[in-house]
Formats: structure tokens, C-alpha cells, sequence
């Protein structure tokens, strides 16, 4: 049996500094299934980006510093 599993989620519209999120592959199969991060129009380290996380039980914390950088890969 094959099965293939997409995971997206999408950063939200509405934020403040300080706000903190926290995405982990819990399932442990990034590297077949990337979970991918919408960056909805927001900068990631910077940029406007999307951010994907392609490791095995791999995880990132998201911490929102304003809108010169946007989200910082903690």
C-alpha cells in the first residue's frame, strides 16, 4: 500500500512580536512528505519565503520579530 501525505500549513495574517510557533513532523516522514509553511505574504528570515522542513522527525520554532525580518527560524 502507497500513501502519500502533503502537509501545509500557512502562517497567520494577524501577529504580534513575540508571538511563537512551533511545527514538528511528528510522524517522522518529512523526508518522503516535506511539510511545507505558507509564508502568506510575511517574511521569513528576512524574505518573503516559504519554508519547508524535509527531515525526519525534524522541527522548527517560528518567533515573530516585526516586519523588518518578519518570522526568525529559532
Amino acid at each position: 500500500e502507497f500513501r502519500r501525505v502533503l502537509f501545509r500549513s500557512t502562517l497567520p495574517a494577524s501577529r504580534s512580536s513575540g508571538d511563537e510557533l512551533h511545527i514538528f513532523d511528528i510522524s517522522g516522514t518529512a523526508a518522503t512528505n516535506k511539510i511545507t509553511v505558507n509564508s502568506n505574504s510575511n517574511k521569513i528570515n528576512g524574505s518573503v519565503q516559504n519554508l519547508e522542513i524535509d527531515a525526519n522527525n525534524a522541527g522548527v520554532v517560528l518567533i515573530y520579530t516585526g516586519s523588518t525580518y518578519g518570522w526568525r527560524v529559532g
